[in-house]
């Protein structure tokens, strides 16, 4: 019975031991999140004010606060029982969920990237740091009028790169940054003087 308590206390609220002022001993201040009760709390190493909590029915919440405040983070989590948190250790912005019944979930920020006379420089890591070729450079287009594009072409949730050239879309649908040729790579849509190409889930 003590047990059982136990956990529905720490499923209500992530709490944190702090000393408080003017007494020889320490006590527990509530952060939150609100939304439903903590099953799982995780932090980034590399930035350790940031938190992600997981709750039963109430979906992942981020603080960059250190939980001084929260942000649901649940675009596109169709499960909203969150039980376990997984960082990659190499990019630990990439973050997956474990939830209860509806398998691992994968929450990867967008990063910044350009595209300069048919090589795309990215920030591949997502440092936010310039780490020099060949790690984040990726040649892919080139020619006068290129129009670069990027989209989740084949549907894995990872965003690819391409050019839109003349009324034909190059694509990079495997994500392997090597032109593996028409047709596998190549979409013909468009062509008119003046098109802008814009991609999209619609």
């Amino acid at each position: 019975m003590r047990h059982s308590r136990l956990i529905l206390l720490t499923g209500i609220a992530v709490l944190v031991l702090v000393p408080i002022a003017g007494a020889g001993d320490v006590g527990w201040m509530p952060l939150g999140p609100v939304g439903g009760n903590v099953f799982a709390l995780t932090f980034d190493p590399t930035t350790p004010t940031t938190l992600y909590a997981g709750t039963w029915g109430g979906g992942a919440f981020k603080s960059t606060t250190g939980g001084a405040s929260w942000e649901a983070v649940n675009t596109g989590l169709t499960n909203l029982s969150v039980w376990a948190f997984a960082l990659d250790p190499t990019s630990p912005t990439t973050v997956y969920a474990g939830t209860y019944g509806g398998g691992v979930f994968l929450l990867r920020p967008t990063r910044v990237g350009l595209y300069r006379n048919g090589t795309w420089y990215l920030d591949k890591n997502g440092n936010g740091v310039w780490d020099d070729c060949p790690a984040e450079c990726t040649p892919w287009g080139g020619m006068p009028g290129d129009l670069p594009v990027v989209g989740d072409w084949d549907g894995t949730g990872t965003t690819k790169i391409g050019i839109y050239r003349d009324g034909t879309w190059y694509l990079d649908t495997n994500g392997n940054g090597v032109w593996d040729g028409c047709p596998a790579e190549c979409t013909t849509w468009g062509g008119m003087p003046g098109d802008l190409p814009v991609a999209g889930n619609w």
